[in-house]
């Protein structure tokens, strides 16, 4: 199978085996091709537009389609600040977790994101955090955890996607 971007902008293409094939699905904007199935996004309002459906521990912020950390904010160990939204998880799958990172002038912390109270590795610099981790049974949570002395970041675009 082959996956592509559909051209008039409504999704990837999952399946596609060329123009005389109808076997094609289109994933839709907020969807992946994994393996050959449409995944659909499992987080709301990853871009941030305002707080609905996170709930906000320690010094994050959400404004200007970004959730941040603009202020030299020292949560200690993990797990420090957080983000957190309830989201259609079992246990023992896995999912993958997306988002943009941007690491701001005197960062020296870091983050990662939880599933079912299962970590992903911790990211210290780059642009994109992108993990698979298998769901733990602790909750159906996604968290985004910040930790550091001080943590400087802005995070946007979060998605996870079951790829079990």
């Amino acid at each position: 199978y082959m996956i592509i971007w559909n051209p008039i902008g409504t999704g990837w293409v999952c399946n596609y085996m060329g123009t005389d094939k109808p076997n094609a699905t289109i994933c839709g904007t907020d969807g992946i091709c994994w393996s050959g199935i449409c995944r659909e996004n499992l987080v709301a309002n990853g871009e941030f537009d305002d707080s609905t459906g996170w709930t906000i521990v320690g010094a994050w912020t959400i404004a200007s389609g970004k959730a941040s950390i603009p202020n030299a904010y020292t949560p200690g160990g993990f797990p420090g600040a957080y983000l957190s939204q309830d989201i259609l998880i079992q246990p023992a799958k896995r999912y993958k977790v997306k988002f943009s990172t941007t690491f701001l002038s005197g960062n020296v912390g870091s983050i990662r994101a939880v599933i079912g109270g299962t970590a992903g590795t911790a990211l210290s610099s780059g642009t994109e955090y992108n993990k698979d981790i298998t769901a733990g049974y602790t909750d159906t949570k996604i968290q985004i955890q910040a930790q550091g002395t001080p943590i400087k970041i802005e995070i946007d675009n979060v998605k996870s996607y079951d790829i079990t």
